[in-house]
């Protein structure tokens, strides 16, 4: 309601029957919930101090959370954790947040490429599911690459994105990008599509194979 403070919403994401609005307060280093019938907002999760640590409610902690998407069975949410460098899960219903996927070291390595799974991410920001729930996709400042989290068994791999700053349309990890800092995924699932805070460019990524072309490019 209009008694709610805030110190940075980052990102909203409705539940499936559209009656609560999560928001990833960034500086206030929370996950809030909103009644959307009476705007009454409450703290689902987090202490409201930096840190790293899983739990319930107050109990756990964040470092930034910036992208949140609720999962199409609205049992739980996917949130990016900015600086812990982590995608971390929060179960709606009781505030439980736990660890998903990242080593928390700053990094660029996909499963395959790790050793013991230790997957890596720098500044993840963005974050959308796909319509059946399947697969998670993150967008990271730092790493200029748009990542594949395959939920059931958070198996990371690169979708798009050399790993490096710049401007190319392409398949996989010969297209760049700029700073993906938004992703949605299309209705159908067949796309998302990502905006660039550098590149001022919105750019469309096949799904199933990683292709990027660019949509609209600023003046």
């Amino acid at each position: 309601g209009a008694l709610a403070s805030f110190k940075g919403v980052m990102e909203t994401s409705f539940t499936p029957d559209g009656l609560t609005l999560l928001m990833a307060d960034r500086y206030a280093h929370k996950i809030l919930s909103m009644d959307v019938a009476t705007s009454a907002v409450v703290s689902l999760a987090g202490s409201g101090t930096a840190g790293s640590g899983g739990g319930v409610g107050t109990a756990a902690s964040f470092n930034e959370p910036h992208g949140i998407a609720v999962h199409p069975d609205g049992s739980r949410a996917l949130i990016t954790d900015l600086l812990n460098q982590r995608v971390r899960s929060i179960h709606i219903e009781t505030g439980t947040v736990s660890n998903f996927v990242g080593s928390g070291v700053a990094g660029y390595l996909d499963t395959a490429d790790s050793v013991g799974g230790e997957v890596r991410f720098n500044r993840p920001v963005a974050i959308a599911i796909t319509p059946d729930g399947r697969i998670a996709l993150v967008g990271e400042s730092s790493n200029h690459a748009v990542r594949s989290i395959m939920i059931a068994t958070g198996v990371v791999s690169t979708l798009a994105g050399s790993g490096g700053s710049g401007y190319a349309d392409g398949l996989g990890k010969s297209a760049s990008f700029q700073k993906p800092l938004g992703i949605a995924v299309t209705p159908d699932g067949l796309s998302a599509i990502v905006a660039e805070l550098d590149g001022d460019r919105i750019r469309s990524i096949v799904i199933s194979t990683g292709a990027v072309t660019t949509l609209a490019a600023g003046a």
